[in-house]
């Protein structure tokens, strides 16, 4: 699976390539022939840029989505926890784990519509895979 960050207009061979990318099946795929610079009018380059940040974006949501499902998908962390202060009297603080649970519960509440069709699709995708 390639990373929303790794999706990037310049070719890995430079700056006179760009990158073609596509969503396939709920994942990123970089088109085997890159593009050369030199044989674009300056439209094409721009819808070229255009079309990568096309395809980053859906799979950035989709990773935010992921990571927080993992999370949110756990039991629900303790509200507060114990903490000592420096001349060791316990104190009631907010519990992280529980803050980052109910961002992340949120988060899973509120995807798009954009990124629960990939998730379906990808999920598809996998299903397929694995059955042959």
């Amino acid at each position: 699976m390639i990373p929303s960050a790794r999706i990037i207009d310049a070719h890995q061979k430079g700056d006179h390539l760009i990158n073609q990318w596509v969503i396939a099946d709920g994942f990123a795929r970089c088109l085997e022939n890159a593009v050369l610079v030199a044989d674009l009018t300056s439209a094409k380059r721009v819808a070229l840029k255009k079309a990568t940040a096309d395809v980053r974006a859906p799979i950035a949501a989709l990773e935010i989505y992921t990571a927080a499902k993992k999370i949110a998908d756990k039991d629900a962390p303790d509200l507060q926890i114990t903490q000592l202060d420096d001349d060791g009297n316990e104190t009631e603080i907010d519990n992280p784990e529980r803050i980052a649970w109910d961002a992340a519960t949120v988060e899973v509440a509120n995807i798009s519509v954009e990124t629960l069709t990939l998730v379906e699709t990808r999920q598809r995708s996998q299903r397929t895979l694995n059955h042959r």
